[in-house]
């Protein structure tokens, strides 16, 4: 395991980052310096080749959206294996790839991480092997942090409804020879059957022991309402005790290879290196600077009309609240986070409401869009009185006439909470994988914060569509029934 990183006092975690400490231009400072980012996405067609590409060069980015379709996400070919004798330890460069990750590289800190995204989750598992994804993820985990022991380096990997992301961290001194080994991993050789047995015996004992479990009801029930019944979105993520139990190897290494696809893949790396130093299979970086990253195109259509209200009757003993705003698909991902932000500060006060027991709220990734959760635990007794309050506080960001100068103060606790999570490489490098796979294009949230006012969040929650909402809880003790 890799010995987390130090929590660093924030007025110095500014400068370790190569982020200005100053104050921003409004308050007299011109709030950035100017910084080398290097980015690429992978074009369709042949890898391009000559010299690198600078700013303003013809450069078309292909943006991604995420798919809902299920396994017509999926390529419809399967790569080759390896030729036999193949040595899995091998760190012998392959071929140049046609189709290569994009990167995404800033020079600071002594540990490097990458990360590889993939437009592919466990929405895409065959119906009768659901779990097949969190069973390959688990077993890369096994066989890859075995491999990366000597490197001092580890792998994680993530399953979403419709994203999987492989994080390496390394060390400066051996991140090359890691990184080489990943790619073997991801792309080149089989993975063993030791690796794959102790894989689908942790996902049986994970589905055995949520089996009948509330919050897992409460999650499936919660995606239902997002997506849809019977959208694959709403499937369980570790799959169903069956579809685990007759997974074979044959059907992990097939759905690797299909899951985990050159021609898909986008890549960001955080480190104390230059784009140049990359192996060839990861980038062909493009030099850019900050003022040239953008949000990137979307839609401005929300993922659906019309709001909803659900109410789950279950003998436990807390409710979980859910509201979800669908947001335009133009809208900052920083704005969304940002007013989650301020909505988090509304439903913590200090001293804490002993009726609350926990808060999460932050944009989140949905079919056909994005939307603003908000995710309650509640003592059941006050269900209503919290159903209430969530829904004032939201309408008051549409219409509460907070003065600037309170505003900043939230302000600058939203980028100190934002520069703190992405101290972390791997946590920065997942960020910008993510962004260039969903939008095609890396954004600059520390620049972008300073462009947000409190007129701006007024107007952003205007947008906001009306809610859907979920109650799970014994119905019986809200103060209103379940009305």
């Amino acid at each position: 395991m890799i010995p987390p990183l130090p929590v660093l006092p924030l007025l110095g975690l500014a400068g370790m980052l190569g982020v200005p400490s100053g104050p921003p231009a409004e308050e007299g400072g011109s709030g950035v310096e100017s910084e080398t980012v290097a980015t690429w996405a992978a074009p369709p067609g042949p890898a391009p080749t000559g010299p690198l590409r600078v700013a303003g060069d013809p450069s078309p980015t292909e943006t991604r959206p995420l798919s809902t379709s299920g396994q017509d996400a999926l390529p419809d070919t399967i790569p080759e294996g390896p030729p036999a004798g193949a040595d899995p330890e091998s760190t012998e460069e392959e071929p140049e790839a046609q189709d290569r990750p994009g990167a995404h590289v800033r020079s600071w800190g002594t540990m490097a991480a990458f990360t590889l995204a993939f437009p592919s989750g466990f929405a895409q598992d065959p119906e009768d092997r659901s779990g097949l994804s969190w069973i390959t993820a688990r077993a890369l985990e096994e066989e890859g942090n075995r491999r990366l022991r000597s490197f001092l380096s580890e792998i994680t990997v993530t399953v979403e409804q419709e994203e999987t992301l492989v994080t390496l961290v390394a060390p400066r001194e051996t991140w090359r020879e890691a990184l080489d080994r990943l790619e073997g991993l991801l792309f080149r050789h089989p993975l063993p059957q030791s690796a794959f047995q102790t894989a689908r015996n942790r996902v049986l004992e994970r589905v055995a022991f949520e089996e009948g479990a509330p919050v897992r009801d409460f999650e499936q029930e919660k995606w239902q309402l997002l997506a849809g019944p019977t959208h694959p979105w709403a499937r369980p993520p570790q799959g169903r005790r069956e579809g685990v139990m007759e997974a074979t190897m044959e059907e992990l290494n097939e759905h690797r290879a299909r899951l985990f696809s050159r021609e898909l893949v986008e890549g960001a790396a955080v480190g104390p290196f230059e784009p140049e130093e990359l192996p060839s299979w990861f980038s062909r970086a493009r030099r850019v600077d900050n003022g040239d990253l953008g949000s990137g195109p979307a839609s401005g259509s929300r993922p659906w009309d019309g709001g909803e209200r659900r109410v789950v009757d279950r003998e436990v003993t807390s409710t979980w609240i859910v509201f979800a705003y669908p947001a335009p698909g133009d809208m900052s991902w920083t704005m969304l986070e940002l007013m989650a932000h301020i909505l988090t500060e509304r439903l913590t006060p200090s001293p804490p409401d002993p009726g609350l027991f926990s808060v999460e709220v932050g944009p989140r990734t949905v079919p056909d869009g994005t939307a603003l959760v908000l995710q309650l635990t509640v003592d059941p007794r006050r269900t209503d009185r919290w159903e209430e309050q969530v829904r004032q506080l939201v309408s008051s960001l549409a219409d509460e006439a907070e003065t600037e100068e309170f505003f900043h103060q939230r302000r600058r606790r939203f980028r100190s909470a934002l520069l703190h999570e992405l101290a972390e490489p791997e946590a920065h490098a997942r960020r910008m994988a993510r962004e260039l796979m969903v939008h095609g294009t890396v954004s600059d949230p520390e620049e972008e914060i300073w462009t947000h006012s409190a007129e701006g969040v007024r107007d952003a929650a205007r947008e906001l569509g009306e809610p859907r909402v979920l109650l799970f809880g014994p119905a019986s003790m809200f103060e209103g029934g379940d009305r």
